[in-house]
């Protein structure tokens, strides 16, 4: 009987499981994903001791306000005011020495911390609690490993300093005041204590040398650690070459000046970009700097390249050779997502050779030799794709999921509604397509396009294209792409920013068309919707 007793209270393997605390915070943090605001796991930690002190670490890992903090001091130390536009937020009594015990106690546990712009405790009171931190210790959060900090007032920018520590992993800065000695300075304290960063993103920082300089070190400070890099100022040549010489960086979204591109010296003690897998570069021309950065990049592993440049070149032989530069890249085979495109077209005293025929299938025939491409993007002046183009195109990239070959002019040539046809019969995973189309003489609607595949297409994007009839336009389109909901039209006022009142009438007359059409594939894919989730 004894024995059978024991054996009914000897605990079974699975609760023995749940007295390791690392096993039962990891069930808690994903009850607390799938909880409202922690509200299951905080019930949960009051229901007894071994509970509580396995989801305070997880219930405090995330903070987006230090109100929680303060609320942890001595009830009789702080109160809540209501100002005049209803808003709340606390103030700290005038104490001299407050007691922080607790506070230290549960900032140990804090490791994202978000802060962006908070008015919920008052900045005479952020003074007095951050003073009396500082006799403690150095940092707030001690084990702190991600902060995102959007904040220009000179009063509190200077905390983010005191937040962050040897574990920070990943820091994003949106903002600074306009006190570059006080930003350099946190920066550089940044720079000291942060030696692990792996994630580095800086944006809408004031653009003063000092302040630049001091990011810049922080970047060069973390070579051999930083896996992304996102930064909104424009690099110098040692920027780059701290990019280029970083052994785990996977991504980078960056700016480069033109001038350093041309005098950039890359070393070759090691491979340069010998990782990336994603570059994301604001350039102010293609020339032969850009050239360099691309033939630059060793990485086999590349897979999203996105290039915005200020200017395009008038000779399209500059653009051949960036694309042929992609084709003999070491990363060509993999290059999955390809992204270019211009703000603006080359400078108007330019006047264009007679012959000069625009961007064509032969300025981009490099692109057919990409053999892994699944969404190409370009957004060109003075574009003139043809049908036999577009039919080879189709055929090359069986799996292409967007394309966007919408113009960024008006002088640019039209393919006809049929030329769709090609995209229908070779690509079934496509999902979104731009073109400039010629909708006056909207051919009959096919009986079957597929023999048996089904095309995906959803989204339509028709730029600066004329059009005639609508219920004919609709009715081929619908029969080339069955899953399409939605036809976007792209104004011709967007290429052309003077009108004529003819152009103005020409221009309404069209866009209501286009509405139509996009009006009734729409309906057309809600009943389609309705029905097939009466068949389901």
């Amino acid at each position: 009987m004894s024995d059978s007793v024991s054996r009914q209270k000897e605990p079974t393997s699975c609760k023995r499981c749940l007295w390791i605390d690392e096993i039962f915070q990891h069930i808690l943090s994903h009850l607390h994903d799938l909880g409202k605001n922690g509200r299951s796991v905080a019930s949960l930690s009051e229901t007894c001791r071994s509970f509580r002190d396995a989801a305070l670490p997880v219930l405090w890992s995330d903070l987006d306000s230090l109100v929680p903090l303060i609320k942890l001091l001595p009830p009789h130390t702080w109160h809540e005011v209501v100002d005049q536009h209803g808003t709340r937020h606390l103030e700290l009594q005038s104490i001299e020495t407050l007691d922080l015990t607790r506070v230290a106690q549960y900032a140990q546990f804090v490791k994202f911390f978000t802060w962006s712009y908070n008015e919920d405790v008052s900045i005479t009171s952020l003074a007095r609690v951050f003073s009396q931190i500082l006799r403690l210790r150095e940092h707030l959060f001690p084990n702190l490993r991600g902060i995102s900090w959007r904040e220009d007032r000179k009063e509190l920018f200077p905390y983010l300093s005191m937040m962050t520590g040897p574990g920070l992993l990943a820091l994003r800065l949106d903002g600074s005041p306009e006190d570059h000695e006080m930003v350099a300075g946190v920066f550089s304290d940044i720079k000291t204590h942060c030696t692990e960063l792996g994630l580095l993103d800086a944006i809408n920082i004031l653009d003063e040398p000092k302040i630049i300089n001091a990011l810049a070190e922080i970047m060069l400070s973390g070579v051999d650690s930083l896996l992304l890099v996102n930064t909104d100022y424009y690099l110098d040549s040692d920027g780059v070459c701290a990019l280029a010489q970083m052994p785990q960086l996977d991504t980078a979204r960056v700016r480069i000046d033109s001038h350093a591109l041309h005098g950039l010296v890359l070393p070759s003690a090691r491979p340069n970009f010998s990782v990336l897998g994603a570059l994301k570069v604001d350039l102010e021309v293609l020339d032969e700097g850009s050239l360099k950065l691309i033939q630059a990049i060793q990485s086999p592993k590349l897979e999203t390249i996105v290039l915005r440049v200020a200017s395009q070149p008038w000779n399209t032989d500059v653009l051949k050779e960036h694309l042929e530069a992609l084709v003999q890249a070491p990363f060509s085979k993999v290059l999955q997502h390809l992204n270019l495109a211009f703000d603006r077209y080359f400078d108007d005293d330019i006047e264009l050779p007679e012959d000069d025929a625009g961007v064509t299938g032969d300025t981009l025939n490099s692109l057919l030799r990409l053999p892994s491409l699944v969404e190409i993007n370009l957004s060109l002046a003075r574009l003139s794709i043809d049908v036999p183009f577009l039919s080879v195109l189709a055929r090359t990239y069986p799996n292409l999921e967007i394309l966007n070959l919408s113009p960024t002019t008006a002088d640019c040539g039209c393919v006809p509604l049929e030329a769709l046809v090609h995209f229908a019969q070779h690509c079934p995973n496509l999902e979104a397509l731009g073109l400039r189309v010629d909708a006056l003489h909207a051919p009959d609607a096919p009986s079957r396009v597929l023999p048996s595949m089904w095309p995906r297409l959803e989204a339509l994007f028709v730029a600066d294209s004329p059009v005639a009839d609508p219920e004919r336009v609709t009715a081929f389109l619908l029969a080339v792409f069955p899953r399409l909901s939605s036809v976007h039209y792209i104004e011709r006022r967007m290429f052309l920013p003077m009108f004529t009142l003819e152009q103005v009438d020409a221009e309404e007359e069209r866009i209501q068309m286009w509405h139509q059409v996009d009006v009734a594939v729409w309906m057309e894919a809600l009943v389609r919707d309705v029905q097939e989730d009466d068949d389901r």
